[in-house]
Order: structure tokens, then C-alpha cells, then sequence
């Protein structure tokens, strides 16, 4: 992918995703979602590409194709991404790289997971690069292995850890005099 086409990928999603906006775009940078239980932000990129296009696009933006640990960061990624309303109601995920008999899983960030129902269809294998299908004949947020070259591509959902401010916040720090005045 030229660097070009990645600039213009993220410049035009970020106009679709000011949908977004809120009051954490500093913790979390420009077009981006927090999502406070895995201390995350979310980024869904419309546009359609292959795998390994779409990984680049991600981390351009300051992320990876997405990790998901739970249900509850599943039902959020979903919801997230039903708002684009894409014209291919599917997004890339990463990479599941290794698979449990318990029914664990490794992405290709390193993050674990034990979701084993958001599965439509056990995988194969390993290092299997997964899309979320969003259509509703399908259950909600079902996972799918995929092909990485698929030509005709699929929109991106980014993921990248929340950032944390260098010095505390105010809300922060008042809860640390409460604590402090209180043991006094």
C-alpha cells in the first residue's frame, strides 16, 4: 500500500468517525473510541482492504487490527462498528496465532482471550487472520476466519492501548487528597 493512499484512507475516516468524538480525544487521539474496561481505544477504518493493508492503515494510525478479550469488548467493537454503516457489514480483526484444547487463544498482540462462543465456526488452526461479521441473519459480532488476500477487502477495526497522562488528573488528584486527608 502506497503511503499516499494510507494518508488519504485516514484523512477521509476521520471526517466519518467524528460521530466519535468525545471528551476522552485526548487520551485517546482523533477519531479514536475509548473504551474504558480494557483500557483501550477503538478505531473503525471504512475503507475496503486486504489484511495485511489494513494492519498498515492501523498502525499508521497508532494501532493493530483489533484484539478482543471478551464478550463485553465484542458487544462494544460491534456497536462501534454498526454505527459506520459500511457498505460490507464486515471488519478485519487480527490474527488469532495459537489456540488452547480449553479453548483460549493468542492474537497476534500478544492479548488472550477465552470468547470461545463469538466463534461462527471453530477455526481451523492457527495464525488465521479473523473478520467480525456485522449482518444481523448472523449472531451479533460473530467471528470468521478469512482469507488474508481477499481482494475485494474488508474495513479495519483498530485497537491501541489508552494512553496515560503523564501527570495525574484533576479527578485523579482529588482522590488522592480525600485518601490522604481521610488516613491523616
Amino acid at each position: 500500500m502506497k503511503t499516499n493512499t494510507t494518508d488519504r484512507l485516514l484523512a477521509s475516516n476521520s471526517v466519518k468517525n467524528k460521530v466519535f468524538e468525545d471528551a476522552d480525544q485526548d487520551q485517546c487521539g482523533h477519531g479514536w473510541r475509548r473504551y474504558e474496561r480494557s483500557r483501550s481505544c477503538f478505531m473503525v477504518l471504512s475503507q475496503r482492504l486486504r489484511w495485511f493493508e489494513a494492519e498498515q492503515a492501523c498502525a499508521k494510525a497508532g494501532g493493530r487490527l483489533a484484539s478482543i478479550t471478551d464478550e463485553y469488548e465484542n458487544v462494544f467493537v460491534f456497536n462501534l462498528s454498526k454505527q459506520m454503516n459500511l457498505t460490507t457489514p464486515t471488519v478485519w480483526l487480527g490474527r488469532l496465532v495459537r489456540l488452547s484444547r480449553t479453548g483460549a487463544y493468542e492474537w497476534h498482540d500478544g492479548a488472550i482471550g477465552r470468547q470461545a462462543d463469538a466463534f461462527r465456526e471453530p477455526p481451523s488452526g492457527t495464525d488465521l487472520c479473523m473478520t467480525m461479521w456485522l449482518d444481523f441473519d448472523r449472531p451479533e459480532g460473530s467471528w470468521y476466519e478469512w482469507d488474508c488476500g481477499y481482494a475485494s477487502g474488508y474495513s479495519a477495526l483498530c485497537k491501541k492501548s489508552l494512553k496515560k497522562p503523564a501527570f495525574p488528573t484533576s479527578s485523579e488528584c482529588r482522590l488522592y487528597f480525600s485518601f490522604s486527608a481521610f488516613f491523616s
